[in-house]
């Protein structure tokens, strides 16, 4: 890595869950040939189902709370790629033409006013989704039809609010949830020749419970699920350099998957009718892709399936693990390993293009649907911090010069009628000084007021006192009901078969100094064996 010309280049961190790791992209920075990025990879205890977090997230926030305090990451703001399942990319065709101001104006009140109404009329899936949040974007029109085809994207609110909640655990500051599916299309498509990005291509995205083909031409976006046998998937996170000895055996298990990509490839060619392609790039979660992607080539002869992998560097931003940190001695060396699965992340970043298309492309074109709703307020309040916090060092500054300079013609006009006339001179400079000063406070009252938008933002800090403690000393045989929390105050409901565990609970509070006035009630109901309690005190700030 030594020998690597590092370039200018875009900072930003985005992740990414995958089944078996935690991928961080920490920036961006392209030549014609050339895509860098410093990224970072942490391997997960457990293998995980990525498209359903929910039951995980106790472990998942422990975890990248550690990766955080490892990397001292406290503070950073985040964007998340969310997965394929979970965010599902599709192309819609509504009733209205969009390019008549009516049907403008109309198609605008309803997606405001009731969104959810109106798309479930156009999405079945959407019925699975109560509390969904709808990004869309104009493809085509079609006057004769009286009709409008747009690229759509639905994302549940409350897998936002889960990526939100782990962020805020982890003291990182989420600021984007993007749908995997447009993020490595807009990468890819960046990537290629001007000849291959006028021309209809797809993405084979090898991804534990998320494989598909995404097909994309200039005014069309499909994707077909490729069906792959749970046990072949699980494999994969073991295929070997390839030999004569077990080339048989895998060349069946790529033969099955094969099978699958084929009956995908066809599905779009023969029943969506899609255009026809010649190229599909190939993007894989897995380590060590290249021995499978040799036998996929030879197995799949459909379309060109190509790497684009070469055009990437990688550049490791991990360093060895202290023996005396807080992670276990078994995680051993850092063994790194690039691959494509750093890519689908590069697809939020500002992209660089080196070709000029004809043809204008408006499924890469359109912009990045963030499912963040406050993505702008946060972002702008974090970059204004470092002006506020320089305005008052300035500011400071000026005052006491102000001030010593004022002392210092007062000192030297004292004295004779000459003197008395400089010094009525300087009295009146002091009183617009004074006037200066009044104004000055009113502006670093604002200032103040700014600032304190930001620290609300980082009221998550404290509250992690609580969470860790939780995580970490919660006895196994309590059962908690549900956690309030008012601004330092709190109040822990729960239940126990023991009332041994519900006094030890009680007794890890009292002997942390993070917290204070801790009270608890309990009591035992007549019709169950159950010790019921509330526990109630302060964090300590």
């Amino acid at each position: 890595m030594a020998d690597k010309k590092i370039l200018p280049s875009e900072p930003g961190v985005v992740m990414r869950l995958t089944h078996s790791s935690l991928l961080i992209n920490l920036s961006y920075a392209a030549e014609p040939y050339k895509v860098q990025t410093k990224v970072m990879e942490w391997k997960l205890p457990k293998v995980i189902d990525p498209n359903n977090i929910n039951p995980e997230i106790e472990f998942l926030s422990s975890f990248i709370s550690r990766m955080v305090r490892q990397y001292k990451m406290e503070g950073e703001l985040v964007t998340w790629i969310i997965p394929h399942q979970k965010s599902r990319m599709k192309s819609i065709t509504i009733p209205m033409n969009l390019d008549v101001k009516a049907d403008k104006k109309e198609f605008n009140t309803l997606t405001k006013a009731t969104p959810y109404d109106f798309w479930k009329e156009h999405d079945p899936d959407l019925a699975d989704l109560k509390l969904a949040e709808i990004r869309s974007s104009l493809l085509t029109t079609d006057a004769e039809e009286n009709s409008s085809n747009l690229m759509y994207v639905a994302v549940d609110r409350l897998l936002t609010r889960l990526y939100q909640n782990l962020s805020l655990q982890s003291n990182l500051y989420p600021v984007g949830y993007i749908a995997e599916d447009q993020a490595l299309i807009k990468i890819i498509e960046s990537r290629l020749s001007r000849v291959q990005r006028e021309r209809p291509f797809a993405i084979f995205h090898l991804s534990k419970g998320n494989n598909r083909i995404i097909y994309v031409n200039a005014e069309q976006v499909d994707v077909a699920q490729v069906n792959i046998d749970e046990l072949d998937e699980s494999l994969l996170d073991d295929i070997p350099e390839i030999n004569e000895e077990n080339k048989t055996f895998w060349n069946e298990v790529v033969g099955r998957i094969s099978t699958a990509l084929k009956t995908a490839t066809n599905y779009l060619l023969e029943e969506a009718k899609v255009l026809k392609f010649e190229n599909m790039y190939f993007i894989s979660d897995y380590d060590h892709e290249l021995p499978f992607f040799g036998l996929l080539r030879e197995n799949f002869r459909v379309v060109n399936i190509i790497s684009i992998n070469q055009q990437f560097e990688y550049i490791s931003v991990q360093k060895p693990l202290d023996k005396n940190s807080f992670m276990s001695n078994d995680q051993g060396d850092i063994n790194f390993y690039g691959g494509s699965r750093f890519i689908p992340a590069l697809g939020n970043y500002s992209l660089k293009y080196f070709s000029e298309i004809a043809i204008p492309n408006k499924v890469t074109s359109a912009p990045i649907m963030n499912f963040h709703e406050k993505a702008a307020f946060i972002k702008s309040n974090f970059e204004k911090e470092a002006a506020i916090k320089k305005g008052f060092y300035l500011f400071g500054l000026l005052l006491i010069g102000a001030l010593i300079f004022s002392a210092s013609l007062f000192t030297l006009n004292m004295g004779g009628n000459q003197q008395e006339k400089q010094l009525v001179v300087s009295e009146k400079k002091l009183e617009r000084l004074k006037q200066a000063i009044k104004s000055g406070k009113a502006e670093i009252n604002q200032k103040e007021a700014e600032y304190e938008i930001i620290a609300d933002l980082s009221n998550g800090q404290t509250n992690q006192k609580l969470f860790e403690k939780l995580i970490r000393d919660i006895p196994k045989d309590v059962e908690l009901d549900r956690v309030i929390i008012r601004d330092n105050t709190f109040q822990i409901f729960g239940n126990s078969l023991n009332v041994m565990s519900v006094n030890s609970f009680y007794n890890t509070f009292m002997q942390d100094n993070n917290f204070e006035n801790i009270k608890i009630d309990s009591f035992r109901r007549k019709d169950r064996s159950m010790n019921f309690f509330e526990l109630v005190g302060v964090i300590k700030t």
